[in-house]
């Protein structure tokens, strides 16, 4: 039953001593359900958005945590590639460092772009992964073979720099993808806090019509119990003076 129409007909009926309490019983009845019902979808689709709320930001916490990660080691290879060039002789483990370096920046950008969300951040992804290939391939992992087969040194900074001179497009278009990947999640964070206020304020908008209608109702109630008893009450005062008539007529031919 709709509330409006709850209202209007509790209005116009209780106050008329002739309404019957069945139907007084299910005017209230049918409006605290509908009130009752309305709150519980209100309450459902609130729940609902904190869920979403806290799942995205638990999203995008591990996409950026991915991508920083990625970033760092990105940055410590050509640190490593800087450090060859300016050193006489190979640092120990230099070479087993940059691999295991290279496997982690794969494992976490696998990660990192596992959830690609529009067009726009599908186009950075492909640039990524093209600046990349063309990094590794052409100038990181011919670098890291001379290291590993003991190249002359002259022969390793030649490599080193071409890499470096690659090292550029691919950081260019990480920070790219990382700087949008920023950007989206702000706005998916903003939209999912806006849609939950939103469904907070429905709640409690309907929470407070809910309190509002069960005073009325309480307060409808009372006045139709007290003019039903007043009803009640005239028959009985009626009987009884025609009793004490009947007696005083008896007492007084």
């Amino acid at each position: 039953m709709d509330v409006f129409y709850a209202i209007r007909f509790i209005t116009h009926e209780s106050f008329n001593p002739m309404t019957t309490p069945m139907a007084l019983r299910r005017a209230l009845l049918g409006s605290l359900l509908f009130s009752l019902l309305a709150g519980l979808l209100a309450l459902s689709g609130t729940l609902q958005g904190w869920h979403h709320l806290q799942q995205l930001q638990r999203e995008h916490a591990a996409l950026l945590r991915h991508m920083d990660d990625a970033n760092t080691l990105v940055v410590r290879n050509r640190a490593e590639l800087a450090q060859t060039l300016q050193a006489t002789a190979q640092a120990p483990n230099q070479p087993q460092e940059i691999q295991s370096n290279i496997d982690h920046i794969s494992q976490h950008l696998a990660q990192a772009i596992a959830n690609v969300r529009d067009p726009q951040e599908s186009l950075l992804v492909s640039q990524v992964a093209q600046q990349r290939t063309q990094y590794l391939e052409e100038g990181l992992l011919p670098a890291l073979d001379a290291m590993h087969a003991g190249a002359e040194t002259a022969q390793q900074h030649t490599l080193a720099l071409r890499a470096l001179g690659l090292y550029q497009p691919f950081d260019q278009s990480l920070n790219t993808l990382m700087q949008y990947q920023h950007q989206r999640a702000e706005r998916e964070h903003s939209q999912a806090h806006q849609d939950l206020q939103n469904a907070l304020r429905r709640f409690a908008a309907l929470a407070l019509l809910l309190l509002v209608l069960s005073l009325l109702l309480r307060r409808l109630w009372a006045v139709y119990q007290s003019v039903d008893l007043e009803v009640v009450a005239v028959p009985v005062h009626r009987e009884a003076d025609l009793v004490a008539d009947l007696e005083a007529t008896q007492r007084n031919p």
